[in-house]
């Protein structure tokens, strides 16, 4: 992964993912192989990049439910790395101090 470039799932507007989310198959498979080519170019198993995408998937499905669901988004704090994928959602009921609950890994 290039320590140069980032992606970050949280700031995408919700117009740009619910667009990517209604793609074809097809067409959001692409999106997300051009991910995987920017921040995981040293992938080159298949099976590996079909992991990765998806990862890319349920991120993504993940991060509109968090955002379109007023109960969830209430309780819960996702944690992100910086290539766009969801690591963990963390119950707030076990308290994520402010600083760490956009924490980037």
């Amino acid at each position: 992964m290039s320590n140069d470039i980032s992606f970050f799932l949280k700031d995408l507007p919700i117009e740009k993912l619910e667009d990517i989310l209604a793609l074809s198959d097809e067409d959001r498979r692409y999106y997300f192989m051009h991910l995987i080519k920017r921040f995981y170019p040293e992938i080159e198993d298949k099976d590996e990049k079909d992991r990765l995408v998806s990862n890319y998937q349920g991120s993504f499905e993940l991060e509109y439910i968090l955002r379109t669901e007023p109960v969830i988004a209430k309780v819960f704090t996702c944690v992100y790395t910086k290539t766009g994928l969801v690591r963990e959602v963390s119950n707030d009921l076990y308290f994520i101090p402010d600083a760490y609950q956009y924490q980037i890994n």
